[in-house]
């Protein structure tokens, strides 16, 4: 549902990838959105329409931020080599877990 959400906020662009991160810190989850395949950004504009499509998508994510249970999500405009990717099939990795390292 993520990658949908995605898709249809930034349908003005083909070929779009994305992958979730997950980060703990400071006691709090994190979760950051890597999307590639927008090419040079110069409208930040990108970044704040994620942000509010996720708002609109994931309800009980303004909550849990109120409560401070979280960190706020972050969206990162990034070239495609900066996706990861499996090191053996080559496959994009959409979900990396970096909570327990």
């Amino acid at each position: 549902d993520t990658r949908d959400m995605i898709k249809k906020t930034l349908s003005e662009f083909s070929g779009l990838q994305f992958q979730m991160v997950l980060e703990h810190y400071q006691n709090k989850y994190e979760l950051i959105l890597r999307i590639a395949g927008i090419g040079p950004v110069t409208d930040l504009n990108i970044v704040e329409r994620v942000i509010i499509a996720f708002e609109k998508e994931k309800v009980t994510y303004g909550d849990l931020l109120s409560r401070h249970l979280i960190h706020p999500v972050k969206v990162e405009i990034v070239e495609m080599y900066q996706l990861e990717s499996n090191g053996r099939t080559g496959k994009l990795k959409r979900v990396i877990d970096r909570r327990s390292l």
